[in-house]
């Protein structure tokens, strides 16, 4: 978890699969991962009756590991732009007023050893939830996200509208956010206030901020929710998922432009989200599964990074957005900074 310098092993005895999040107990207790868009080939697992331990991750960092053994690397760069095109059509049209377009790039590589890609990842990102998932004939993700979806500790709820993106380096630098950028996060924004004020949640807005996260930076705007219920968990999960940190807005229509710019279950995984809910010790904290790689059961890599696409993007720097946010979990294999 965020600031953490431990990390903690989960191992389950008992994993169930869901089809969508409506099938889900709202009295579950333990741990889960859920995709983008759940369905019978891409569903929800619930991992309860597990044994935990805490263990610091330096432990698995293996020796002279840093760059791994690698083979082509597959951008698919006239795939983006056509699918950029796509959705620019959509949103000069009316249909929606972002979408966010995502991309996976592919690499063929030798044996990789994900508890050291953990780890480092754990090293580098410690203010990031860093995650490594294996669910047997299913494959592997590990992720390392700056975007809480939904925790809930001591009685108070949070939640968070996290847009934008540029070099941290470039803010420090004294960049300015753009029009369009703070549009963007607005809109996430907005989207929670409206869904906290629909579902009657006592709430408190915090000022927004810009944030560092990993080389990165983005907008930020915090919300407290005031004694939420164990039995509020779902359906705030539920609620918020996806958000148009990660959709777009209008939420379905986003979805449905995604799936025609992308191809349908493109994504799986990745933009999902992961965590404990309702846990008697970690109580509840999920996370959006951004700085995404998959182990898929091929031997590949995927990597996954998305952008959010306003009427006024721009198709060059949206890939150029997308390569520093794929960067990020990249040069945990790669070795480049």
């Amino acid at each position: 978890m965020p600031g953490n310098r431990d990390a903690v092993f989960l191992s389950a005895t008992t994993v169930e699969a869901y089809a969508s999040l409506e099938e889900i107990s709202l009295s579950v207790q333990g741990f889960i991962m859920a995709p983008f868009k759940a369905g019978e080939d891409c569903p929800v697992f619930v991992f309860t009756d597990f044994l935990s331990k805490s263990f610091d991750p330096k432990e698995w960092l293996a020796l002279n590991s840093a760059v791994k053994s690698q083979g082509e690397i597959s951008y698919k760069r006239e795939e983006y732009f056509r699918a950029f095109e796509t959705v620019k059509k959509a949103l000069d049209r009316g249909d929606a007023d972002k979408v966010v377009l995502a991309r996976c790039v592919r690499m063929s590589s030798e044996a990789v050893d994900l508890r050291d890609v953990f780890a480092r990842a754990c090293e580098d990102y410690p203010d990031c939830y860093v995650s490594l998932i294996e669910i047997e004939e299913y494959g592997a993700w590990i992720t390392a996200s700056p975007e809480l979806l939904y925790g809930c500790h001591g009685g108070q709820g949070h939640t968070v509208a996290v847009a934008a993106t540029m070099l941290w380096s470039e803010y420090v630098a004294g960049r300015q956010w753009s029009g369009k950028e703070v549009a963007e996060q607005q809109i996430v924004a907005q989207y929670i206030r409206e869904k906290l004020t629909l579902n009657r949640l006592d709430f408190r807005e915090e000022e927004t901020t810009s944030v560092k996260a990993a080389s990165l930076a983005h907008i930020k705007t915090a919300f407290t929710i005031n004694n939420p219920k164990n039995s509020d968990t779902l359906n705030i999960l539920k609620f918020l998922h996806p958000t148009p940190a990660i959709s777009g807005f209008p939420t379905q229509k986003a979805v449905d432009i995604v799936e025609l710019a992308e191809g349908m279950g493109s994504r799986r995984y990745y933009a999902g989200f992961s965590g404990f809910v309702n846990h008697p010790l970690y109580e509840t904290e999920c996370y959006v599964s951004l700085r995404f790689m998959e182990a898929d059961q091929s031997g590949n890599l995927n990597f996954y990074a998305g952008g959010g696409i306003m009427p006024q993007s721009n198709a060059e720097s949206e890939w150029n957005e997308t390569s520093h946010k794929l960067n990020t979990i990249m040069r945990l294999i790669t070795g480049e900074a």
